[in-house]
């Protein structure tokens, strides 16, 4: 098995540094009460993981128990005490999979989900009519799956409806993208094919004319989406607010951001430096066109709330647009088999790169083989290598039994999203058929472990709030309850598993478990009140559930208006 350290100990020092610089007649101690306090392990009276009460220094957790116990223990005349008013406060919520700058961007864009094709069309027209003549008009979150026959739509109704504005709207995973004719006009694509454009990792979609028909598959996406003018730094940094403000009302402080390029890493980074980002972004580049020596060599890895710790690779596409690399075809889809958006050889040379360049891995793969081709060159190249942070197979949706049981071997950690196995059951299935379904979604055979477990939610692909993914990690069954066991009966977790995998295993994949993610002294006091109990109230309670405050360090950061 490969062993890979945690955090370099001075990155820790130097990340905390800050916190450590009142001195004891300086300290600032706060009492927080009025809530059930679940500490994320055994503290205080007894060994329970409960208290009725917190009491901080410099904000971090300094005693946790009876709230009469920490008055009597408490700096008399130096000590705030603030009543919250009940609820249940769990530890702050992390999203170990998202896209913060996407969400933004699909806060600000036409908002599909759910959406039929008419309603898409009806959705970009309005939109149309706000802006500019020849202006682009770009949105996300249809699902063809959800409409009759699951079929891609062609573009003929959004072309008539959008004639003098080009579109781009993306599918739910942001691997697929619908386009009107001239979206396709501008990209120099519209022209009839005696065959399907070769594109590396990705397809343009024909009509039965030859014409392409409005449908683009991953690395087919950017042969239209070049024609879009890229967004400023101060787009950017618009968007990633906008975002953090919603993320933070659900509960999360705190995002491995999966797949950041060099100008939103600048936005990033000038919000920062100015105090504006209050999350806690731990930010993994782009690395499958490689990574340039020169800019990362003048990259600030540490800053105040930023912290670039990692490179995302992307192995294959996904499996709702028919890209996810499997060994055998489609069940529902004879001769298909997905694609890989980079060559073996080539994502072995640029995994070699993020590790010489001290980055902790991440990988996307779904389908099977694209899970293998990843563990053969985890299992062959990491082994050589002194790693702060052990490597992580993103999303992990469907392997092959043997491949199963090599993460735990190996030491990769597993991060997975429990609202795809939900989402995409209605039609995964039909996808890969009875056989394979059994080692889909399979997060126990992953991590034998959980605290091994990382979740996330890869939002805007799945809504960004943490409780719908507690909810799904519970359960493994709809909204509406159905079916009653679940579809994976076997890989329901705990309420205080699921929310470890919320909070404490996504902090201790970046190297700080032994600081944030539970409220045990010592730790940081991140925490978030809700109005039901997570842990051992029924799921069904998430759904409707609210968040009173977020609590980071000992600071409100959002309160329930």
């Amino acid at each position: 098995m490969m062993k890979f350290p945690l955090l370099a100990a001075g990155l820790c020092a130097f990340i905390f540094s800050a916190c450590a610089s009142t001195t004891e007649s300086e300290a600032d101690w706060i009492g927080y009460y009025g809530a059930t306090f679940y500490l994320g392990g055994p503290s205080g009276e007894a060994g329970d993981d409960t208290a009725s009460a917190l009491l901080l220094k410099n904000g971090r957790v300094f005693l946790a128990g009876h709230e009469a116990r920490l008055r009597i223990a408490a700096p008399e005349g130096r000590t705030r005490w603030i009543n919250l008013g009940g609820g249940v406060a769990v530890p702050a919520m992390w999203d170990g999979h998202g896209h913060i700058e996407n969400l933004g961007t699909a806060l600000e864009g036409v908002d599909l989900r759910g959406a039929s094709l008419a309603e898409m069309v009806e959705r970009a027209r309005a939109q149309a009519q706000r802006q500019a003549l020849g202006t682009w008009i770009e949105g996300r979150a249809w699902d063809q799956n959800l409409w009759p026959g699951g079929e891609y739509p062609g573009l003929d109704l959004l072309s008539e409806a959008l004639p003098e504005h080009p579109a781009l709207f993306r599918r739910v995973d942001g691997h697929a993208a619908l386009c009107n004719r001239l979206a396709l006009e501008r990209a120099g694509l519209w022209r009839v094919h005696q065959a399907e454009p070769k594109v590396q990792g990705g397809r343009v979609l024909l009509d039965e004319r030859g014409y392409p028909s409005g449908v683009l598959i991953d690395a087919g996406i950017a042969l239209v989406a070049n024609s879009i003018e890229s967004a400023s730094v101060e787009d950017r940094k618009r968007r990633i607010l906008r975002a953090q403000d919603q993320l933070l009302s659900e509960g999360l402080i705190a995002v491995c951001d999966m797949g950041i390029s060099p100008k939103s890493l600048q936005a990033f980074r000038e919000l920062d430096r100015a105090g504006e980002l209050e999350l806690f972004v731990f930010a993994y580049l782009r690395a499958n066109a490689g990574l340039n020596a020169d800019w990362l060599a003048g990259i600030e890895r540490k800053g105040r709330r930023l912290f670039v710790v990692g490179a995302k690779l992307m192995i294959d596409g996904a499996l709702g647009s028919r890209g996810a690399a499997l060994f055998e075809d489609y069940s529902d889809a004879p001769g298909e088999r997905g694609h890989l958006l980079i060559k073996p050889d080539d994502y072995t040379s640029r995994l070699r790169e993020v590790v010489a360049a001290g980055l902790q891995p991440a990988t996307h793969a779904i389908g099977d083989r694209a899970n293998r081709i990843v563990l053969d060159a985890y299992e062959a190249e990491l082994q050589q290598w002194d790693l702060n942070l052990a490597p992580r197979l993103e999303h992990a949706q469907v392997l092959k039994a043997d491949d199963l049981l090599r993460l735990a071997r190996l030491g990769v950690i597993p991060s997975v999203q429990p609202t795809h196995a939900t989402s995409d059951m209605p039609w995964a299935r039909d996808r890969l058929g009875d056989e394979r379904l059994t080692g889909a979604y399979a997060w126990r055979a992953l991590a034998p472990d959980s605290s091994a477990l990382v979740f996330g939610s890869d939002f805007p692909v799945e809504e960004a709030s943490p409780l719908l993914g507690l909810y799904a990690a519970r359960t493994t069954a709809e909204l509406d309850g159905t079916p009653v066991d679940g579809y994976f009966p076997s890989q329901r977790m705990s309420g205080r598993e699921a929310l470890a995998g919320f909070s404490a295993n996504v902090a201790s994949s970046v190297g700080l478990g032994g600081e944030r993610g539970k409220l045990l002294r010592g730790y940081f006091a991140d925490f978030v009140v809700l109005d039901v109990d997570p842990i051992e109230g029924r799921p069904e309670e998430l759904l409707d559930a609210q968040v009173q405050h977020t609590v980071i360090e000992g600071r409100s950061v959002f309160a329930k208006p």
